[in-house]
């Protein structure tokens, strides 16, 4: 049994000013790792003894490659005590991203695999309990870092212990 993700990586270069950011923030909660930083295109959850169909509809999806500004803060949920706090996107570059998960949704939809919710662009950087604080999350509501082509997007394996999540790569297509 797999615990299976469609995922585009955070650039070094992007993961390097979030990790700053999240040393000097202020921001309650664990940070997540900067090697774990990506945008969840679709989660597929336990794919079982399907895994060689699964790879083999994902590898033959073809894209073109584009650019994202990775901006602003956000929380989910948005109501009540938040759980995650996520650096979201820009218009144009989150469109493009909603438009590789819809085509990722569509592609593996045949295999049973679909989600219900909204796709919504973001990268998880922190991970919250009650009682952490963020308060201070209005200062940076608007707060840039950086910019980054979408050349790749993979197909993961998520392990989860202790320790938080281990990510290994399955496959991995091209633009």
């Amino acid at each position: 049994m797999m615990r299976v993700f469609v995922a585009v990586d955070i650039s070094d270069h992007i993961t390097d000013v979030i990790s700053e950011f999240q040393a000097s923030s202020g921001i309650g909660g664990k940070p997540v790792r900067p090697h774990n930083m990506h945008f969840t295109l679709q989660f597929l959850g336990d794919i079982h003894d399907n895994s060689k169909r699964v790879i083999a509809a994902f590898s033959g999806m073809a894209f073109s490659k584009f650019d994202i500004k990775l901006q602003g803060l956000g929380t989910f949920p948005e109501k009540g005590s938040p759980r995650i706090v996520w650096v979201g996107t820009d218009s144009a570059g989150g469109q493009k991203l909603c438009e590789l998960s819809e085509m990722v949704r569509h592609t593996l939809a045949p295999l049973g695999y679909s989600n219900s919710t909204a796709f919504k662009p973001h990268v998880t950087i922190f991970r919250l309990k009650p009682r952490d604080t963020v308060s201070r999350l209005a200062e940076f509501a608007e707060t840039s870092f950086g910019m980054q082509q979408v050349l790749t997007i993979k197909l993961k394996q998520s392990i989860l212990n202790k320790d938080g999540p281990t990510y290994t790569d399955l496959a991995e297509v091209a633009a």
